[in-house]
């Protein structure tokens, strides 16, 4: 695994494992950054990103797979996987992620996070 990639799950997996108060959205979400979600409200900015993180729960399990990703620019990347995550009483939630990274000052941010379920 190439050092890119490693860096760029370390950050995801931190977003996956943030506890709801949202201080990693603040911190690691760019000012411009959306949120594409399968919700009715769907196409998220920042400030309803960190409202609907402090409104849900952790996720308790998560596991990512079949990482790949795609250099578009020298500071612009994207990092695409599967997920398979799961909230206290909910059931085992599948999607396939797409994530856009964008370096600045020298560290990555997210400048994109999209979710298209898996139902079958």
């Amino acid at each position: 695994m190439n050092d890119l990639k490693k860096q760029l799950l370390a950050i995801e997996l931190e977003f996956w494992a943030a506890p709801p108060d949202a201080s990693l959205y603040q911190e690691a979400f760019d000012g411009t950054g959306l949120m594409v979600l399968p919700m009715e409200s769907g196409v998220l900015d920042k400030a309803q990103v960190i409202d609907g993180v402090q409104m849900s729960n952790a996720w308790t399990n998560y596991e990512l797979i079949h990482e790949r990703v795609l250099e578009l620019t020298d500071d612009c990347t994207a990092l695409i996987y599967e997920a398979r995550a799961q909230r206290i009483g909910q059931q085992l939630y599948r999607a396939l992620i797409t994530s856009i990274y964008r370096r600045q000052a020298g560290r990555w941010v997210m400048l994109l996070h999209q979710q298209t379920p898996i139902t079958t």
